[in-house]
C-alpha cells in the first residue's frame, strides 16, 4: 500500500537545520607529497641536475598534522601513475590492444567477442 496522504496536525519542520554538515570545510591549501613508482627513467639526471618532469598523480589519502607553532598542516599523498620529462613523449606500448573493438558496431560474437 502507498501511503500518499500526510497524517492530520502534522507541523511541517526543518528540523535538520540544528545539525551541522557532515562534510567539513574543503582543504584550501595542502603541501604534496609523491609516493610509489612513475617508471625508469632512461636518461636519469645527475646529482644537483634540475629538470622538469611532468607527472600524473592521483591523490590517495591525505595527512593532518599539527605543528609545534600550533598550526595544521596538510599533505595532499600522490601515488604516481606516470613521469616523463617535459617535452619528451612517454614511452606507448604499440602492441597494446585497444579496450574496444575496432568495429564498434559491430555485434557481439557467439562467443562474447
Amino acid at each position: 500500500m502507498l501511503v500518499k496522504d500526510q497524517p492530520e496536525n502534522l507541523p511541517t519542520t526543518n528540523e535538520l537545520d540544528k545539525f551541522s554538515p557532515v562534510q567539513g570545510a574543503l582543504i584550501e591549501s595542502a603541501v604534496v607529497k609523491f609516493t610509489g613508482n612513475g617508471g625508469a627513467l632512461d636518461d636519469p639526471p645527475q646529482l644537483e641536475e634540475q629538470r622538469t618532469y611532468v607527472v600524473k598523480a592521483t591523490c590517495v589519502g591525505h595527512d593532518h598534522r599539527l605543528r609545534k607553532d600550533g598550526e595544521e598542516r596538510v599533505t595532499a599523498i600522490m601515488e604516481i601513475d606516470s613521469c616523463y620529462e617535459k617535452g619528451k613523449q612517454p614511452d606507448v606500448d604499440k602492441n597494446q590492444g585497444s579496450l574496444f573493438n575496432e568495429t564498434a558496431d559491430a555485434p557481439p560474437t557467439e562467443d562474447g567477442d
